[in-house]
């Protein structure tokens, strides 16, 4: 399969990407990791991309100065679950009868494309985390013996090459989602012992995300809010973020977004899928594994300090509650 990058409606084409068969290997092991970086003056980017028999998955951990569209277009068939911890994703069908597919930040979805053929583009973001699992109708196919009937509607979508989102929209990314993604980004383990560990993590996520994409009642970007509701909840997220080392109490940030505390807590829970206590305590563990990762310098008790715990023996308890290990150095990527 050819997927095709250009600029201007399909003219001037400046990347072709080539997949095997159904994502097949032709090596021995059937595994392989590769790094990219990228430095501009618009974008600085670190991609690392698994190759298993089946599937790729490629993470971009990257910030953009300005916004980004190219036009994109395949030969062949093209699945994908795709997962937006930071920034957002917009794909706009050009062909008629085509599918329009947006996956802002927080959210994720599988959707499947006969073939796309229509207009990407990357906002602007001071930190994109987003990790896409291209995975071949065999592969998902193999994971359900064949029967792909449990996917309902969507399957037979695939079945009569319809373009199709599972449960028609994107989702919002839940905490258990956003630790399968950790655990495979983060893996300690290389060549064959992680080829296996990524293999099981991926089976977990796919169950994981089909099960929550299935539900009827789960809410989506727009839901029942009004624009200036989500706005309101998306800005609660940013104030969160930025202040993870002296976070607000619930009743500030009510304040200083303009909303009453006990809306807050309902909306904030609908659009992230998580409390807003909940969301700190997974910030706050993300940043961990990133200075344990990048700054190489820093103590423990540093580190716990950088992200709120004045007492670092809390803060090794509560890492070692989230992933299962205390905290220690991490491989750069």
């Amino acid at each position: 399969m050819k997927i095709i990058y250009s600029k201007e409606d399909f003219n001037d084409i400046f990347a072709i990407v080539e997949h095997a068969e159904d994502y097949i290997l032709d090596n021995v092991t059937g595994f392989e990791e590769r790094h990219n970086h990228i430095k501009s003056k618009v974008i600085t980017a670190h991609v690392t991309r698994l190759f298993l028999d089946g599937v790729h998955v490629a993470f971009f951990n990257e910030s953009r100065k300005e916004g980004y569209g190219n036009f994109v277009r395949t030969d062949g068939p093209y699945l994908q679950m795709h997962f937006e911890l930071g920034g957002s994703t917009y794909y706009t069908a050009k062909d008629y009868g085509g599918m329009d597919c947006s996956i802002p930040e927080g959210y994720h979805t599988l959707f499947y494309f006969p073939a796309l053929y229509g207009h990407l583009v990357y906002p602007a973001t001071n930190k994109k985390f987003g990790i896409e699992i291209e995975i071949s109708l065999n592969y998902l196919k193999q994971a359900f013996n064949g029967d792909l009937s449990v996917l309902g509607a969507f399957a037979n979508d695939i079945d009569h090459e319809r373009p199709a989102m599972l449960g028609g929209k994107s989702f919002p990314i839940t905490a258990k989602i956003k630790e399968i993604l950790l655990g495979m980004y983060y893996c300690p383990f290389v060549d064959q012992l992680k080829k296996i560990y990524i293999e099981g993590k991926l089976l977990e996520l796919l169950s994981v995300q089909i099960a929550q994409l299935m539900q009827k009642d789960t809410p989506s970007p727009t839901g029942k809010l009004r624009s200036e509701e989500l706005e309101k909840i998306m800005e609660a997220r940013k104030i969160i973020e930025g202040n993870l080392e002296t976070p607000f109490s619930i009743e500030e940030m009510a304040k200083i977004i303009g909303i009453n505390r006990t809306k807050l807590q309902k909306n904030f829970k609908e659009v992230h899928g998580n409390t807003i206590y909940g969301l700190i305590a997974d910030l706050r563990m993300e940043k961990a594994q990133e200075l344990l990762r990048t700054e190489k310098s820093m103590k423990i008790a540093e580190i716990a300090q950088k992200i709120g715990y004045k007492n670092p023996n809390h803060f090794s308890a509560a890492y070692k509650r989230k992933f299962g290990s205390i905290p220690r150095w991490l491989k750069e990527p």
